[in-house]
């Protein structure tokens, strides 16, 4: 369990698949992601199962700490710790999460985690360029674009390109944005 002042990430269990499921493919959620499939209640939970005592991916809820009310999910997946490298991921419910701060601490306390305990030296991210609020969300926890997948994807009858993101470790502690700086201090101080 990682814990912050606003947010606490735990581990994601069987009991969670069905609220995971229903966020995922909300209509709000869904439109954020690449892959527009439905999922059924069988696959999210064989989904949740196959994570137990995988090394390669570790999915969180995040939730309020003082209430336990789940907001979100984050990931860290597709870890390669041979080159020091993986894939996050990052959804929430707008109707529960508990404003901004406790969605970056949620994304501090990820990174932290994987660049710390995990060894990561590089985070990855994939979004699509019509989202404009996880643009912004990513540039200001320090992810930073690193090119573009040009017609990379087709939905809605076209195709679209996929924006490749990324962060460093030595940035997100020695260069960190204003947003990580509040939450490192915050960790200094404990």
């Amino acid at each position: 369990m990682l814990e912050g002042q606003f947010t606490r990430l735990r581990s994601l269990n069987v009991a969670d698949a069905e609220w995971v499921r229903r966020l995922r493919t909300s209509p709000a959620v869904m439109r954020a992601f690449q892959y527009r499939y439905p999922i059924t209640d069988v696959q999210q939970e064989e989904f949740v199962r196959g994570l137990a005592g995988n090394r390669e991916q570790f999915y969180f809820v995040a939730e309020d700490p003082v209430v336990g009310k789940p907001f979100g999910v984050c990931s860290i997946h597709q870890i390669d710790y041979r080159n020091q490298r993986a894939d996050c991921g990052i959804f929430w419910d707008a109707d529960v999460a508990g404003g901004e701060i406790a969605s970056f601490e949620a994304a501090f306390l990820l990174r932290d985690y994987a660049y710390s305990y995990l060894n990561l030296q590089k985070i990855c991210a994939e979004l699509l360029p019509d989202n404009v609020r996880a643009i912004r969300f990513n540039e200001a926890i320090g992810m930073t674009l690193e090119g573009t997948r040009r017609r990379h994807l087709f939905y809605d009858g076209q195709f679209h390109d996929l924006l490749l993101y990324a962060q460093f470790r030595d940035d997100f502690y020695n260069r960190p944005t204003r947003v990580i700086q509040m939450f490192l201090a915050a960790k200094s101080r404990k």
